[in-house]
């Protein structure tokens, strides 16, 4: 945008954009940290965190991110389907089969 042949600034230049440190808890890892707290309680918590977490050395800082992960909800574990078996495919459909037709006799 400019004025008067000067470019007007938007941003302040003494505004500085800080940047949170973050990291990802992988499904695995959030179900042991549960586990731990359900176990152990909250120390049992903290104690895992750290454990998969070796960087976060502040124990009020883990508790913190402990609190978060046990806010979350787990999802549930989907079952896997049945295998499917195709008709005639198991040995015993086969006898099955074979008694039923009849037998022509010449």
């Amino acid at each position: 945008m400019e004025q008067g042949g000067t470019t007007a600034c938007l941003l302040s230049a003494s505004r500085q954009v800080k940047a949170l440190p973050m990291f990802a808890v992988d499904e695995a890892t959030a179900r042991a940290i549960h586990q731990a707290y359900q176990d152990g309680g909250e120390l049992s918590g903290v104690v895992e965190l750290r454990r998969h977490f070796p960087l976060i050395t502040d124990n009020a800082r883990a508790r913190l991110c402990l609190q978060m992960i046990m806010s979350w909800a787990l999802p549930t574990p989907v079952p896997e389907p049945a295998p499917q078996i195709r008709p005639g495919a198991c040995p015993a459909s086969r006898h099955r089969r074979a008694a039923a037709r009849p037998r022509h006799r010449s």
